[in-house]
């Protein structure tokens, strides 16, 4: 495929102001670039252009504890609390329940991002003692659900074994065995380099983003660093996902390196299954892992296929972002890896009564999720309706219009809209067969 042509095609027909992407195929590496940093300084994007790459960032948190799991200092099922004293744990939750592993699973249970929520102490070491504030989902090990925190506890971890700050930890351990020195977490280190600014598109204009959403100034705060707080370009990710298929000597030996991989655990919502810290996903059939990020004004995705040999990897300054990472991913998948259809078709004719069931309201972190009836037989629309607004903690922006679902199989539902939708949403259920909870976002949101 024509990877240059493709790209800037996209991001016209997207309005995307800048964007860098990277394929690694057989070992060969090729990036295409398009569009600038900022819209109101702009200089070129070019192949070593930063970008905040969110959450793809826990991926090289879950290695640096896999480092002290390689070396016998930790074990993947210790109970956190042994390496972390301090952590406390909410009301009826044992101490020893929560592992290493749920942490870097996402199986914890605890509300996730209520460290965006809520404001406080923005240090990385005040976490454990926070922990006992956040909302209880589930019992630990019990469910999945995304959980920012936990990566922000696994964050401790490393600091508590390493004896030194999460950031020089991470650059010993993980960032200097694999070649990666165009890597950084703060403003500091990211300024006298050229960087993507975070973006919203408005019509044809794009605006730069400034005090916008949960971040409180452009980086995020150190607590929120192991989580989502690594800003590099394409060439170290595209390094990074030859280290995970084996081609490039890391941190890890070969052992180590694919228990890292092994699908461990049932997952939700566009994550079939979990591996420590990558996500994976059987995409036109093909088996893929890899994560995907998003921070205010920047959306990211690293895609890696084994069985083609092939890293895709793309980065953009733009809150619509996803859905380049998406129209590149298929694009790259198909043509390169023989994928089919990546999003399952639906039904002309579901069973009857699968929306009714559904109708009602939901606990999102930040929304009150409301299912409604939609336009046509077995259809729904989820309309997230911002909590109201308290004193010192974020209150998200309305998303707009109601965004259209349809039943796709048990207890399984996907978006068809924006950009072509593809969203999933699961559905759970009590004892009695009753609808207690969905999964949207990867979150788990319980009946109201």
């Amino acid at each position: 495929m024509d990877l240059e042509s493709f790209v800037h095609s996209e991001c016209e027909r997207l309005h995307i102001p800048g964007a860098a992407v990277g394929v690694r195929h057989r070992g060969e590496d090729h990036v295409a670039v398009h569009g600038i940093t900022n819209a109101e300084h702009p200089l070129p994007v070019d192949p070593t252009t930063l970008f905040q790459i969110a959450s793809i960032t826990k991926t090289f948190t879950a290695t640096a504890v896999m480092t002290f799991v390689q070396s016998g200092r930790i074990a993947l099922d210790d109970p956190v609390v042994r390496h972390l004293p301090e952590l406390r744990l909410g009301p009826g939750v044992d101490p020893e329940s929560v592992t290493v592993e749920m942490l870097l699973t996402h199986r914890a249970g605890w509300d996730g991002d209520a460290l965006f929520a809520v404001p406080g102490d923005p240090v990385l070491s005040s976490v454990p003692g926070r922990i006992r504030g956040f909302r209880r989902i589930f019992a630990p090990g019990e469910n999945w659900s995304y959980n920012n925190a936990a990566f922000s506890l696994a964050g401790c971890l490393v600091e508590a074994l390493a004896g030194e700050p999460y950031a020089a930890a991470l650059r010993r351990l993980v960032l200097d065995p694999v070649g990666i020195s165009h890597a950084f977490t703060t403003a500091d280190e990211v300024v006298t380099h050229r960087v993507a600014v975070p973006h919203a598109v408005l019509g044809d204009d794009a605006i730069v983003l400034r005090g916008f959403g949960w971040q409180p100034g452009w980086e995020l705060s150190d607590l929120d660093v192991p989580a989502g707080g690594i800003s590099t370009c394409v060439p170290a990710l595209l390094r990074w996902g030859a280290v995970a298929l084996g081609e490039i000597d890391g941190p890890l030996d070969d052992t180590h390196r694919r228990m890292m991989q092994e699908r461990r655990h049932p997952a939700g919502g566009n994550t079939d299954a979990m591996g420590i810290g990558w996500l994976h996903a059987d995409l036109g059939g093909i088996a893929t892992f890899g994560h995907d990020g998003m921070t205010v004004g920047y959306l990211s995705g690293l895609v890696i296929v084994p069985s083609a040999d092939l890293v895709i990897v793309v980065l953009t300054n733009a809150l619509h972002g996803s859905a380049l990472c998406t129209s590149v991913r298929d694009q790259v998948l198909q043509s390169l890896a023989g994928a089919g259809a990546i999003l399952p078709e639906v039904p002309a004719d579901p069973p009857a009564g699968v929306a009714a069931e559904l109708v009602g309201s939901y606990d999102d972190p930040f929304y009150v999720v409301h299912l409604q009836p939609g336009d046509g037989p077995e259809r729904l629309v989820v309309a997230p309706e911002p909590r109201s607004p308290e004193p010192g903690r974020w209150t998200p922006p309305a998303l707009g219009e109601p965004i259209p679902l349809a039943w796709i199989g048990p207890d399984r539902w996907m978006t068809l809209e924006p950009e072509g939708g593809g969203a999933f949403l699961d559905v759970g259920r009590g004892a009695g067969g009753e609808v207690t909870w969905i999964r949207r976002g990867a979150r788990i949101c319980h009946r109201s």
